[in-house]
């Protein structure tokens, strides 16, 4: 993007020769949005950008082998934060099989204690690597666990359920 004389421009291809000739063509399909605010970059922006590039998908889950009846209703979040500057990036299996994954990072330059809470009791909790190879052991207390997180540092955890 660029902006000159009052104008702002958006490059959505760089349509490149070198090393592929036949690079960027075809049909493209764009999605873009301005966000006019007030004040800073926080999480309502956020917020708003997520929305328009992952747009919410609804499961409906049911216990196993449980009547259509006794469908689980309560839908309240799977992992959750207390801080509005920790963004919850993924939530997954573990490549291993063994647990949760969640990744997260601090979107607004800030450091501080946060904690997370899980829709479950937690048998342990692990900080990994990016690998998700287990680095250090968390304190959990029921379905919470609470540590200090840098400014931008993406956390990845590994929970493992009772």
């Amino acid at each position: 993007h660029d902006i000159h004389d009052n104008v702002m421009r958006i490059s959505l291809l760089r349509s490149p020769t070198t090393p592929d000739p036949d690079a960027d063509r075809g049909e493209h399909r764009f999605a873009y949005s301005l966000l006019p605010h007030d004040g800073y970059w926080n999480e309502l922006t956020i917020t708003e950008a997520y929305t328009l590039n992952n747009p919410l998908i609804v499961w409906a889950a049911s216990r196993h082998n449980a009547s259509r009846e006794s469908r689980i209703t309560n839908l309240g979040p799977f992992v959750s934060t207390d801080q509005p500057n920790i963004v919850i990036e993924t939530i997954k299996q573990a490549e291993d099989g063994q647990g949760v994954i969640v990744r997260l990072y601090e979107s607004q330059r800030r450091r501080g204690e946060f904690t997370l809470t899980a829709a479950f009791p937690l048998a342990e909790a692990w900080r990994t690597n990016l690998l998700e190879e287990n680095q250090e052991r968390l304190d959990i207390e029921g379905c919470r666990l609470r540590f200090s997180i840098k400014p931008y540092q993406i956390v990845t955890l590994r929970l493992l359920p009772k």
